[in-house]
């Protein structure tokens, strides 16, 4: 070894670039850069040394090794370009396009693009996840003792602490349909403010997902007319290294005892497989949604057991049209609440597909997309109903913390039904939909589905959300059934910079 100080050029193969889209969440999503052309190691520190045929280098004293715009910062670092091996001991930071990634030990070879880290934290896009150990490799990153937040605070508002937190990149897909890496948590606690809530054996999701509703395991709880007080969990669990996953929601009211589903699905190629179980289902516990068929508020309560589907998701035709399908079938029973006889049973039969056409912009805020769905329904009974729907939406995005949407919708049924919850009551609607930061703590939400035939509001929900630190705070009130409902969710990742950049402006 021949001791040098300044700056050394060491060569190697591609693939340290690889560890830090492994380590990192979003940039896990992308392909590694395992194509990348050969660069040099630039090696820095108080003190460097080679050996003579400059294969294997060491770095002490503010050691930093520089590639193809990663920075790896550690107290010493040794490298052998004969074996590949990079290894780093000693406040060990690295950093690449807005991610960061800190440590104590790690070892890495470039060859196998494969490695681990000690007492690791990663942060990109304000998601952070760690743990005591950390492996990597291009396909998954792996971490032991782990936790997970969004919340970047000496005590964070909230973490799942987990004895296993797996991200996995996604399996090449089809043209059109859009990758997303799967986040799966083992034996996992939810922690508030400190103090542990409660505990679930797995959990899963993907990654971009857990912000939205529904995509944490947290409760909702609230009141309705019909139910009373009541409070629902929603769980999500998956297979590594298998299509699979099972999706779980229980609620717990006061008037109409317990009620939920359960499903499970299977990808098989390009289709999903569906079994499902549903339990006292409520028609108004759907969200709003303008590509949805049916368009009863009918008083029922809907049983499916057992329910089975093939589900092809929507696939890219051209730049600009997507097209998807489904097929369900099932033992379907319908009862009036409180009564234990049901009021309709039938076997029942669906096919539906849909095409959409992309948004097209219209303005850099504004943009228009149009969408047309066909459904047909055969029932034991010998009855059948067709339904046509036409969507045309306006979407309008003044700033990114707003968004202002119309859709004109129309159904034309034909046929009969033996339920109420498959009806078709309105022809023309109009859906308007209102998402507003209006502050940098306060949001609000209006859904409002219009019967422009009857000139009424057939539903609408209304919420205002409070975002504390890292924390949203929920509550709303649905016109159907009359409910209330309060809601503890996750602010998404950088909503906090965003607001204080709308406090800015104002």
């Amino acid at each position: 070894m021949r001791p040098e100080d300044g700056r050394e050029a060491f060569r190697s193969r591609p693939g340290l670039a690889a560890l830090l889209p492994a380590v990192g969440l979003a940039a896990l999503v992308a392909s590694p850069l395992a194509g990348a052309p050969q660069g040099a190691f630039s090696v820095r520190a108080d003190s460097v040394a080679t050996d003579l045929t400059a294969q294997h280098v060491e770095a002490s004293g503010n050691a930093v090794l520089s590639y193809d715009g990663i920075e790896l910062h550690a107290d010493h670092i040794r490298a052998d370009r004969a074996s590949g091996q990079v290894e780093a001991s000693g406040h060990i930071t690295l950093t690449q396009e807005g991610l960061t990634v800190t440590g104590r030990a790690l070892e890495y070879n470039t060859y196998a693009q494969e490695g681990s880290l000690t007492e690791a934290r990663a942060q990109q896009e304000g998601v952070i996840i760690g743990g005591e150990r950390l492996e990597f490799s291009p396909r998954e990153v792996v971490a032991y003792q782990a936790y997970l937040t969004t919340c970047d605070r000496p005590r964070p508002d909230y973490e799942f602490r987990a004895s296993r937190i797996s991200l996995t990149a996604p399996e090449p897909v089809a043209r059109g349909r859009r990758q997303t890496a799967r986040l799966s948590l083992e034996h996992a606690s939810f922690y508030f403010y400190g103090r542990r809530l409660f505990t679930v054996p797995r959990y899963s999701t993907t990654v971009g997902e857990i912000s939205k509703p529904g995509g944490a395991p947290l409760p909702v709880s609230g009141f309705s007319r019909d139910d009373g007080p009541y409070a629902s969990l929603t769980h999500n669990y998956s297979s590594p290294g298998r299509p699979f996953s099972a999706d779980l929601l229980y609620r717990y009211t006061t008037y109409r005892g317990i009620r939920g589903h359960a499903l499970l699905v299977d990808r098989a190629g390009p289709a999903e497989l569906m079994y499902g179980y549903v339990r006292r289902e409520d028609p108004t516990d759907q969200e709003l949604r303008p590509d949805a068929f049916d368009s009863s508020v009918a008083d029922v309560l809907v049983d499916r057991a057992p329910e089975y589907g093939v589900r092809l998701p929507a696939h890219a035709i051209g730049p600009s049209l997507s097209i998807g399908a489904d097929v369900l079938w099932g033992d379907y029973s319908e009862r009036v609440p409180h009564d234990p006889i049901a009021r309709a049973r039938a076997d029942r039969t669906l096919v539906s597909v849909t095409a959409d056409v992309a948004a097209y912009p219209v303005s850099p805020s504004l943009s228009i997309s149009h969408a047309v769905g066909w459904r047909h329904t055969s029932y034991s009974t010998g009855s059948d109903l067709s339904i046509l729907l036409v969507r045309h939406t306006v979407d309008f995005h003044p700033r990114p913390e707003a968004r202002l949407a119309l859709s004109y919708i129309t159904r034309d049924g034909s046929g009969q039904t033996p339920f109420l919850f498959d009806g078709v009551a309105a022809g023309e609607e109009l859906l308007s939909e209102v998402d507003w930061r209006l502050t940098r703590r306060w949001r609000v939400r209006l859904v409002d589905f219009y019967d422009l035939q009857n000139r009424e509001t057939r539903d609408m929900v209304v919420s205002a959300t409070r975002t504390v630190h890292c924390l949203d705070y929920t509550l709303g009130w649905r016109k159907a059934r009359g409910a209330f409902f309060v809601a503890v969710g996750l602010a998404p990742a950088g909503s906090a910079e965003a607001a204080q950049g709308l406090a800015a402006r104002r």
